[in-house]
């Protein structure tokens, strides 16, 4: 989908067997809880969606959380993904695009952002910076 939200069919995904020691789950809104009461009507349906995913974070055994010093960096990265991917030959956004789409995510970052550390309970938080890499290590 041009860099918005691709997946493969589920037919493509490839399976595997158990058990498994390890299993590495990452998502933009990993861990991310359900507020209750937003008022903001943009983020309300994302609030209603979220609380259908509490049962999958209690499953959860360890959290680790990449914590960027500025979550508005991930415009940054995104476009920065966005020029690598088209460099390759393969379809991206625009920069305009990719800022348009990813400022459209902002509000849920800024909302739900901070209670991710205090209701996850991540294992592990690791704060980086611009650049990607350990800030203060």
């Amino acid at each position: 989908f041009e860099g918005k939200g691709d997946r493969l069919p589920p037919q493509k995904w490839k399976e595997t067997k158990l058990p498994l020691d390890v299993i590495f789950f990452e998502g933009w809104m990993l861990g991310f809880r359900a507020l209750g009461g937003v008022s903001d009507l943009s983020l309300a349906e994302i609030d209603k969606r979220l609380q259908a995913y509490e049962s999958w974070w209690s499953e959860l055994d360890a959290f680790i959380q990449l914590k960027a010093s500025d979550h508005r960096f991930v415009l940054d990265w995104r476009v920065e993904a966005e020029e690598k991917m088209k460099a390759t030959g393969k379809p991206g956004m625009t920069v305009e695009e990719a800022i348009a789409y990813v400022t459209t995510f902002l509000p849920a970052y800024e909302t739900y952002l901070p209670g991710l550390s205090a209701g996850s309970k991540p294992a592990l938080v690791v704060e980086i910076g611009r650049d990607r890499m350990p800030v203060g290590q």
